[in-house]
């Protein structure tokens, strides 16, 4: 006799002399009939296993798409960041960020415009609340001479927020209008370079002839 699987087609023909070979041998039919039993049972219990696994797998599914959809909604919300490499200044309260002297009465702290002109031009990062020597402002903003003084103490890694940059563009956007290209009258609008290539001078020397002019009795032509 050839054994078979439950799950295997057989004809009415063959399905017949089955049982008719089962009540000529009762002995055999009652084993049979036990060890048919039995794989039914283990055939159910197989299936109520892979019921469980799949419900099993439908769980672990479902966390994992949570979890995906809580880190996505997190990033969702946080800002990008650039961490850049900058020249700074000292921010300390008790040394001056333009020539490092130890600062006891008369500090004064410099001016976000006047971080942002000196970033811009210089490259050149003031932190925020650095202080200076009173000498250094006039009418609360940076000299000339002061500006040109300004050196990077170190190297410090400085992280920067998408925020952080747009408002950074958006000062140097009001900074650039408000200056104008050409402003002799402005000392902090043109550097000495500029000077030397428009009048041949350096800026002191052009002060000191504007000055001269100012004082002398010379009408208006116009």
């Amino acid at each position: 006799m050839q054994s078979i699987s439950s799950e295997t087609k057989v004809c009415d023909a063959c399905r017949s002399a089955y049982y008719k070979w089962k009540r000529q041998n009762p002995d055999f039919g009652d084993l049979l009939s036990r060890i048919e039993e039995e794989e039914l049972a283990e055939a159910d219990d197989n299936v109520d296993m892979n019921q469980n696994n799949s419900m099993d797998s439908d769980i672990i599914d479902v966390a994992k798409v949570a979890i995906t959809s809580d880190t996505n909604s997190t990033f969702g919300i946080t800002q990008e960041t650039i961490t850049l490499s900058m020249n700074c200044t000292t921010s300390s309260h008790k040394t001056c960020c333009i020539c490092s002297a130890n600062m006891e009465r008369n500090s004064r702290t410099v001016s976000a415009e006047d971080r942002d002109l000196i970033f811009l031009k210089k490259n050149i990062l003031i932190p925020e609340g650095a202080r200076c020597c009173s000498q250094h402002l006039d009418d609360d903003r940076l000299t000339k001479n002061a500006i040109d003084k300004v050196a990077p103490f170190s190297i410090q890694s400085k992280r920067f927020s998408s925020s952080d940059v747009q408002l950074l563009i958006s000062r140097w956007q009001i900074l650039f209008e408000q200056q104008k290209r050409f402003d002799f009258d402005n000392p902090l609008s043109l550097s000495d370079d500029e000077y030397q290539i428009l009048t041949s001078l350096t800026k002191v020397q052009f002060e000191d002839l504007a000055s001269y002019l100012f004082d002398s009795n010379i009408r208006n032509s116009s």
